[in-house]
């Protein structure tokens, strides 16, 4: 987490709506402690937030009253953390929210963070975030429905410098989309409000980022929207590094996990959603006869979306389609387990699930977007 608000800011395409704030805390902070988290736009506090204190390491804020709506793609955001009262004790927190366009079915997704940008050559990064590579095949993510990507906006934490830039580019399926902006010199943010790109289920997606001149190493944060070709569809990108070849556990949603216990890694869920289309790919094969499963989880148990890499696969989805339903309050992840010893992926495991809500009216309820903070 970083200490100043100028490291950690995104952009939204105009329209767009955050609401539905859902905490969850490891620890609690403690008798006589809070802990509160804020959304900001522009510098300045919004109304939705949630406190947690004393012995608190759950809460909800669902006033629809308190959503907050971007009016164009120069409004910048960020969650302020403040412990009140004194030190908290260590812990990890799991943020969950929605966002949605108002008017249409379109999802945005929001990245970057508190991993600096590489300043030499090009390098890539999966569209939720993370750590870059000079390998794009190693970051790239598959999709689980199709979907119309435009919208594409950024922000750096400073600027490049003067005869310097940084060039982000959507890519699909190891090459450019066209859809693209470059920061440079004294400038912090830019989007490409016109292109746009399409994708179907399968597909791959990453971000390559080009630093030209050496520029000065800044915290990205970047935005795009994706308009389902069924309304009510969107996607939840997850991923965890490092994986060992015994049952592990990761996020539903975002960048992390890789835990022993499923406990430490629930994410609650901030509406009610149907999860279709679970997808699995990873940078490196199962190899022979093993095999790495994928398996969605909600409230302890397995459900029945499950996918498998088998032998020389790279990615694949839940071969027999099915629909596992979860209700608001309900905790989810996601479970890994082996066959045999597959090899060791050396990476990444990139997950991608669909989640449904039903358009009530013909006019769109606001699918989750899930995301986490940890402090």
């Amino acid at each position: 987490m970083q200490s100043s608000s100028g490291n950690v800011k995104s952009i939204l395409a105009e329209g767009s709506t955050f609401a539905n704030l859902c905490v969850d805390l490891s620890v609690a902070p403690g008798a006589g402690l809070s802990i509160v988290i804020t959304l900001y736009k522009n510098g300045s506090s919004t109304g939705l937030t949630v406190t947690l204190s004393d012995a608190e390491i759950s809460k909800q804020d669902f006033n629809a009253g308190h959503g907050v709506t971007s009016s164009s793609l120069t409004d910048s955001f960020y969650w302020r953390v403040e412990p009140v009262g004194g030190t908290i004790a260590a812990t990890t927190m799991f943020l969950s929210f929605t966002t949605d366009t108002g008017s249409s079915s379109a999802k945005i997704a929001i990245s970057g963070g508190n991993i600096a940008l590489t300043t030499t050559g090009t390098n890539y990064y999966a569209p939720y975030g993370g750590l870059a590579s000079s390998t794009e095949a190693n970051v790239s993510v598959v999709v689980p429905h199709a979907f119309t990507l435009d919208k594409f906006a950024g922000l750096l934490s400073g600027s490049p410098g003067a005869g310097k830039s940084y060039a982000f580019t959507i890519y699909k399926n190891g090459s450019s989309t066209g859809v693209t902006f470059t920061i440079s010199d004294t400038s912090t943010d830019n989007n490409d409000p016109t292109n746009s790109a399409s994708f179907v289920k399968g597909d791959l997606i990453s971000i390559e980022v080009v630093s030209t001149g050496t520029p000065t190493a800044r915290l990205p944060g970047w935005s795009f929207r994706c308009t389902p070709a069924t309304d009510g569809n969107s996607i939840q990108w997850a991923s965890a590094v490092s994986w060992s070849n015994a049952t592990r556990y990761q996020f539903g949603g975002g960048i992390g996990g890789n835990r022993t216990k499923d406990t430490d890694v629930n994410v609650y869920a901030p509406v009610a959603f149907s999860v279709t289309d679970l997808g699995v790919n990873s940078d490196t094969q199962p190899g022979g006869a093993t095999s790495r499963t994928v398996t969605f989880r909600k409230n302890g148990a397995d459900q029945t979306n499950v996918a498998t890499i088998t032998g020389t696969d790279f990615q694949n989805f839940d071969t027999t389609p099915h629909t596992d339903s979860v209700s608001q309050g309900d905790y989810f992840n996601l479970k890994t387990s082996v066959s045999g010893s597959p090899n060791l992926v050396t990476n990444i495991i990139s997950t991608a699930f669909t989640s449904y809500v039903a358009p009530t009216g013909g006019v769109y309820t606001p699918a989750p977007d899930l995301r986490m903070l940890f402090v």
